[in-house]
């Protein structure tokens, strides 16, 4: 029998050769192996302005690609809290299609909310299609803020 393993998209492929059948599997990539990790690295909430019931809020979420690769994928930071049918999307920011490992990416978004109300505020990581299989982690692609405390 012959084998020929080779990683692709973060995922193994395994190419089994025995007499005349061939066989192709993928199997699951352990996280020291795959191509590249992105993470809500820092996330912070400050109140810019605020009236008698409402109060502004700048939101701030850090991506790094935590490597060993870069990250060629199609992925957006979205901004969120919760609201009256679900979590309430503030803004949706493409991340840059190639991320270097240990590189840095900022992104902002704006959010009101009643002055006297604590919001968890919240930074996630979202890839579009099957990219989040690269992803060594995705443990870390969200953080959650509530402000103020």
């Amino acid at each position: 029998m012959l084998e020929n393993h080779e990683t692709k998209n973060g995922a193994r492929w395994v190419l089994s050769v025995a007499g005349a059948l061939l066989f192709l599997t993928r199997s699951n990539v352990a996280s020291s192996q795959a191509p590249f990790d992105l993470a809500v690295d820092d996330m912070s909430v400050k109140q810019v302005s605020s009236t008698p019931m409402f109060r502004t809020v700048d939101i701030t979420c850090t991506v790094q690609n935590r490597g060993p690769g870069p990250s060629k994928v199609t992925a957006s930071v979205v901004f969120s809290r919760p609201g009256d049918d679900g979590p309430k999307i503030l803004k949706a920011v493409p991340l840059p299609r190639l991320l270097e490992p240990g590189a840095t990416f900022q992104a902002q978004a704006q959010g009101s909310a009643w002055a006297t109300a604590s919001v968890p505020y919240r930074c996630e990581i979202q890839f579009s299609g099957a990219f989040a299989g690269g992803d060594g982690n995705a443990d870390n692609n969200a953080a959650e803020f509530t402000f103020p405390k």
